[in-house]
């Protein structure tokens, strides 16, 4: 550990005033606000047109996007409701009604979408200019699947806005440790100081200067024992620490005690409290880079205290029986009226230095501005027309798409002439999912075919004829794209040689990643003797494989609310998971890799009945697998998409967080909108954990380690390996480091807890 003293300067002053630039103003001077309570509904659906088969248009959205500012201008707001555009009437001019437009909602980096109402949860994080995400979703406009063709009503919600700083070194430490008084040193912000012991009790941002280069500094409230239970104005503080790239703890040399009815601490004791307080209301803040700085060395014995300090933290350096204290960088001493510029400038750049190279990952992709890559497993696509399939084969039962107005389609059913499901160009076109993916942050998405295209019960060739002419589309779209999209194709699993036939081809000669499969084969399970040579084949070729559930009954009690999708979805992937464990497909294929869609539907909270059975019954459920189903739960992988944090949360639990893959089912509305929002939301989860979830298993269940993403301009900039490796090695070396982007002269703010 290194511990300098500073050089005694004569003209503090001046030097500071040689050296940093004040970016304080009297009107920027002022309270900001750091959260506000609104609500938002987004616009109603238009009215269709039952006479002309016009669609009405879908309403606006209310979006929120980050742009430098502050949410005062909300908080001012008279009402703080808004509410977005309706979409417009179908009309005999306008068949197909227009969308109402979207409502956008300037707020400032930093802010957080909490839920304003039952558990707070964290819908969306806004962490970076330009960041957007959408409050209220419009209503769907007016067509033959709505009551009277009338247009449905748009989400409405009760919000909370939360602003945390973002600033590159935050000041942690106790009531009076000089910790404004050093800001004011360092930047000529303006917090109040005085003679007497007093805490402040808004966080103030300064901005140092010094050789060209920047550094945002945050004086963070004083804690107090307890913060991190809320005590005081505990969570109302340390969310502020969220955001900090490197921590400066300040403490006193002489030690602390708040009151005549608390303990007194050492000032070791002190960095011991500190650093307890943050890891147990964030894991992980104390990892962070962090410094020391020990005031008020211009009090009697300081020196010899000084020195004591040191031989203790170097003696609990690795020990954990005195609980987790950060590796400091420096130990700086000093007193703050008389602060050395110089000194703690290097550490402060050190230390965010430190920050932005800890930030990059080691792998292929790299999360830069804290936002993290995003990879959707779970997503369908069409090819924007096809042959009539009716007439291509001589029989009815097929899927056609009719397209009725621009953007839209509408899939029939050419056996009866029923509507299975209206779509948009999202479904076809990549140039409007890549521009939605952009929107949303997803830097990847697995295309695979819309289930009801499996086409099982159809003859043999046939279905191998309609699937070259699926997988052919796809291929397009990754071959046009290829750093955007990854294709899974389709097989005629009802005719395994065929199938094999088309898997090859979609692995060798199409570049895919593998290919999607249906829960069941007409009246085979997916432990079917049959299937065998196609399970095998996959492993042999490195193929993945993503289950998807389908052709679930159509009984009258499955009719009704929607069953079929709700209840029999889950059903069938848990039917499809048992019968590939119970049937010994997993013991046989170790190396074949397989998702379950819909986090495995029911299978992972019945696995403890599974597991039961297997034990009490072997005679019926062991007849051809002779090992525990559990056994194969670090062997399986599923989506995310359960809709519920704490089912995703048990779903971590029971599958693995190696195992679970963010997939979202776009674009259809039983799917998650954002991709990935139930995953940030998580608080329990760290950044590894959720870089996990949103990239790094998929890249593993894909087989694509080495897959390298391109550079966006969008919500989720990416770079290579190469570069990574070229830009830490130049920060490594380079002595005239600056910060990768340019820190907003914020001045001198205060804010309103």
């Amino acid at each position: 550990m290194l511990v300098r003293f500073a050089p005694q300067r004569h003209h503090c002053k001046s030097y500071v005033k040689a050296h940093l630039r004040s970016y304080s103003s009297k009107n920027q001077q002022g309270k900001l606000i750091d959260q506000v309570r609104i609500y938002v509904r987004g616009g109603t659906g238009g009215q269709g047109s039952s006479r002309l088969g016009g669609l009405g248009g879908d309403g606006g959205d209310v979006v929120a996007r980050a742009q430098p500012g502050s949410l005062a201008h909300i908080a001012k707001s008279s009402s703080r409701r808004f509410v977005a555009p309706n979409g417009g009437h179908s009309t005999s001019q306008r068949p197909c009604g227009n969308r109402g437009r979207d409502l956008v909602i300037h707020v400032p980096p930093g802010t957080t979408v909490v839920s304003g109402e039952g558990d707070r949860q964290q819908l969306a994080d806004l962490d970076h200019v330009d960041a957007t995400a959408v409050l209220a979703r419009g209503g769907r406009g007016g067509s033959q699947l709505t009551p009277n063709f009338s247009g449905a009503k748009g989400e409405s919600r009760v919000l909370r806005l939360e602003l945390k700083l973002i600033a590159d070194v935050g000041f942690v430490g106790f009531p009076n440790a000089g910790k404004s008084t050093l800001l004011r040193s360092l930047s000529n912000a303006t917090p109040k100081v005085a003679s007497y012991p007093f805490t402040t009790i808004r966080p103030h941002l300064g901005v140092l200067s010094y050789g060209g280069h920047e550094v945002t500094l945050a004086d963070l409230p004083g804690l107090v024992e307890g913060a991190h239970l809320n005590i005081g104005m505990g969570h109302k503080f340390l969310k502020h620490v969220e955001r900090t790239k490197a921590l400066l703890f300040v403490v006193d040399v002489q030690g602390f005690q708040l009151s005549d009815h608390h303990d007194f601490r050492d000032a070791f004791q002190t960095i011991q409290l500190l650093s307890a307080e943050l890891e147990l209301y964030k894991q992980g803040l104390v990892g962070r880079p962090a410094a020391l700085v020990v005031n008020k060395m211009d009090t009697s014995g300081a020196v010899a205290k000084l020195q004591e300090l040191v031989t203790k933290l170097n003696e609990t350096k690795g020990n954990q029986s005195e609980g987790i204290i950060p590796v400091f960088r420096e130990v700086i001493p000093i007193s703050a009226l008389q602060a050395i510029v110089s000194r703690l400038w290097a550490e402060c750049e050190r230390c965010a230095k430190g920050a932005l190279t800890r930030m990059a990952a080691k792998g292929a992709l790299t999360r830069m501005a804290a936002k993290r890559a995003t990879i959707d497993v779970h997503t369908h696509i069409l090819p924007e027309r096809w042959p009539d399939l009716k007439e291509r084969y001589g029989y009815g039962g097929w899927i056609q798409l009719h397209h009725h107005c621009k953007g839209k389609a509408r899939m029939m059913k050419d056996k009866d002439g029923q509507l299975f499901r209206e779509i948009e160009e999202n479904c076809w076109s990549p140039e409007a999912r890549i521009k939605e993916m952009d929107e949303t942050g997803v830097a990847l998405q697995v295309l695979s075919t819309v289930p009801v295209m499996f086409s099982y019960w159809a003859k043999p060739e046939d279905t191998l004829d309609l699937c070259t002419i699926l997988n052919d589309d796809i291929a397009k779209a990754v071959k046009k794209y290829p750093t955007r999209f990854v294709g899974l194709g389709t097989i005629p699993m009802q005719a395994p040689e065929q199938a094999i036939q088309e898997l090859r081809r979609c692995v060798v000669e199409l570049g895919f990643a593998g290919v999607q499969i249906g829960s069941h084969v007409n009246q085979w399970n997916l432990d079917a003797p049959e299937l065998e040579r196609v399970f095998a084949a996959a492993e042999e070729l490195g193929a993945c494989i993503f289950v998807h559930p389908w052709d679930m009954p159509e009984d009258e009690r499955m009719k009704k609310y929607w069953l079929q999708w709700l209840v029999g979805m889950p059903c069938e992937t848990a039917v499809a998971i048992c019968s590939m464990i119970f049937g010994g497909v997993l013991e046989r294929h170790p190396r074949l890799r397989v998702c379950f869609a819909h986090g495995g539907g029911a299978f992972p909270f019945i696995i403890g009945r599974v597991e039961h059975g297997f034990e009490s019954r072997p005679d019926l459920c062991a007849k051809e697998n002779p090992f525990n189903p559990r056994k194969y739960i670090g062997q399986i992988y599923t989506d995310t998409l359960v809709h519920d944090e704490r089912a995703l949360k048990y779903l971590a639990s029971t599958i693995g967080e190696d195992r679970i893959i963010l997939g979202s089912d776009y674009p259809f509305p039983l799917g998650e909108h954002p991709p990935g929002k139930l995953i940030t939301s998580v608080s329990e989860w760290d950044d590894e954990v959720k870089d996990k979830v949103m990239f790094r298993n998929a890249l593993e269940f894909l087989g694509l380690k080495d897959f390298q993403l391109e550079p966006q301009n969008g919500p989720v900039p990416m770079e290579t390996t190469e570069q990574q490796n070229s830009q830490q090695t130049e920060l490594e070396e380079d002595s005239d480091w600056r910060p990768l982007t340019k820190v907003p002269r914020l001045g001198t703010q205060s804010i309103t807890c």
